[in-house]
C-alpha cells in the first residue's frame, strides 16, 4: 500500500471497511471446508483461524490415490512432502 493512497482512505480493505461500519451483522465465519485433507488444513485453521475450522468428513483423509479414474500405482509413486517442525 503506498502512502499517497493511505492517506486517501485507501488502506483497508472492501471487507474491513463494511465490517467496521455494520460490525458482527455482515460478519461471519465458514468453519467447515470441503477441499483439503485434515492434516493440511490444521495448521491454518490453528495458526489463522484459532482451530475454529474443520475438514468435512467427505475430505477429512481423502488422498490423490482416491481419486477415481486414476492409476494408484502411478498416485503412489509419486514423491511426498515431509512435514517440517521448528524447534
Amino acid at each position: 500500500m503506498s502512502v499517497e493512497a493511505e492517506k486517501k482512505g485507501l488502506g483497508g480493505t472492501l471487507f474491513e471497511r463494511l465490517a467496521d461500519l455494520c460490525g458482527d451483522v455482515v460478519m461471519s465465519i465458514l468453519t467447515v471446508q470441503y477441499r483439503m485433507h485434515e492434516l493440511i488444513m490444521n495448521w491454518s485453521s490453528k495458526e489463522l483461524y484459532n482451530s475454529k475450522i474443520t475438514a468435512h468428513p467427505s475430505v477429512v483423509a481423502h488422498m490423490l490415490s482416491d481419486l477415481k479414474n486414476r492409476d494408484k500405482a502411478y498416485w503412489n509413486s509419486l514423491p511426498s512432502f515431509t512435514k517440517f517442525t521448528l524447534g
